[in-house]
């Protein structure tokens, strides 16, 4: 079972309740055994709306959500009994503890460079291009943003 969250946030999630077949699995393999899934949603979702790694919040196979007699969560409860969860979420992906590196504004900006291609698939040629005409969103923004401040001193 699967609900989606962040109505009024920066970016999108997904509380993602694991089935008790894939106990065995951690959190991590359980992400990448279904993000081919989550990709092919990406693939037809705005970019404002596309649900990233980072946003995906796999529980214990223990967890199950407030549903109705008829089995359908629940939505409102279930954000409330949640709420801990995805507010950790959304910590991680922009208030993550400072960075170590240190770069000059030349290695700072190879480090931007590669880490577009590398992170996002932009292709960026030099300091001088343009993110948004390479293809960076909004959601994309919000991910390199927190991805900096966790890395970059």
């Amino acid at each position: 079972m699967l609900l989606f969250f962040g109505v009024g946030k920066t970016a999108p999630g997904l509380l993602i309740f694991r089935d008790r077949q894939a106990r065995n699995m951690t959190s991590q393999e359980y992400i990448e055994h279904i993000w081919p899934a989550v990709e092919d949603a990406n693939s037809s979702a705005e970019g404002f709306s596309q649900i990233s790694k980072d946003m995906i919040v796999v529980l214990g196979d223990n967890r199950d959500p407030p549903c109705t007699d008829k089995g359908s969560i629940i939505r409102s409860r279930t954000y409330v009994e949640f709420a801990d969860e995805i507010e950790n979420a959304y910590q991680k992906l922009g208030d993550s503890v400072e960075g170590s590196l240190r770069f000059d504004e030349i290695q700072l900006q190879q480090f931007l460079i590669n880490l577009c291609g590398e992170h996002f698939g932009l292709k960026l040629t030099s300091e001088n291009s343009d993110f948004y005409s390479a293809g960076l969103d909004s959601l994309m923004a919000i991910q390199l943003y927190a991805h900096l401040k966790g890395t970059v001193l």
